[in-house]
């Protein structure tokens, strides 16, 4: 079983999970941030893709605002769920099927490209998914990708109950890369249960990234930082409080782009968020 199957077989499973996340506080902070992020890069903005859209966390509200969004994903699931969605709600948008390293538009096609939750780290290509972003990049690019620093303790408490050493963390934390092992990768029915492959990077690997792709960041952020870091009990009380909430988010989008905190990012979400535009191209 490939990359792509796995993943297609994974996340046709979980429609319904991935839309229930938003009921974890720490994750509705991280979407909040995400679009007080989209919300800044909104101006004269008429067309969207939002590339790996998933159930439609953003898709389907810039849609309800009057943008002309497309919505592509890589699972068939996930496009019904967002459709049927759409349809009830009386939202028209387009649904295409497909994946970020392979997308079927011209050049500067969206006046703004999202790609968020991380489908660039779950691409069999993470290079070549960037440079598709970037082609169809007509003003803004923002996406977000995992947070290697942010998502290694999740490894080390996992791996910690079920071996003796941390050598898939290790590996892990040396290369960014999770690999499920040989043997279990060889089962395909455990493609729908068992966590697919995915490339984690730091910060400093995202800004090559990017700078490789012909990308010019204007942000960057390890989105979720500070939720994570002041625990659920004092977030809950945040949570409560209209004033109290706008304040702390607030004080999230100072300290989560300090150079100092990249590294950390959310939990259980894609911890590193970046706002690019295309780098204009060099004179012959």
């Amino acid at each position: 079983m490939n990359r792509e199957e796995w993943h297609r077989r994974f996340w046709d499973r979980w429609p319904r999970r991935e839309e229930l996340r938003e009921r974890n506080l720490e994750k509705r902070v991280h979407t909040a941030l995400v679009w007080r992020t989209i919300e800044r890069y909104l101006t004269d903005v008429k067309t969207v893709l939002d590339a790996g859209a998933g159930p439609g966390r953003f898709s389907l509200p810039l849609a309800r605002r009057g943008f002309k969004v497309t919505h592509l994903d890589l699972a068939p699931a996930m496009l019904a769920r967002a459709r049927k969605q759409a349809a009830q709600a009386g939202i028209e948008l387009e649904f295409v099927l497909g994946k970020v390293e392979a997308l079927p538009w011209r050049d500067r096609r969206f006046d703004l490209v999202l790609c968020l939750d991380a489908p660039v780290s779950y691409a069999s290509s993470a290079g070549q998914a960037l440079q598709e972003l970037a082609r169809v990049t007509g003003r803004w690019l923002i996406l977000s990708v995992v947070n290697r620093l942010g998502q290694l303790p999740v490894g080390i408490k996992a791996e910690s109950t079920w071996r003796a050493d941390l050598a898939f963390s290790r590996a892990f934390w040396t290369g960014g890369d999770w690999e499920p092992p040989p043997a279990l990768a060889r089962l395909p029915f455990l493609g729908a249960y068992l966590f697919p492959p995915l490339h984690a990077f730091t910060p400093a690997e995202l800004e090559q990234a990017l700078s490789a792709a012909g990308l010019e960041p204007v942000e960057i952020a390890a989105t979720g930082t500070l939720a994570r870091l002041v625990g659920r009990r004092a977030l809950r009380r945040i949570w409560r409080k209209s004033r109290l909430r706008a304040e702390f988010l607030a004080m999230c989008e100072e300290v989560e782009r300090l150079p100092e905190i990249r590294g950390v990012g959310a939990e259980g979400a894609a911890g590193l968020l970046a706002v690019c535009r295309r780098r204009p191209a060099e004179p012959s």
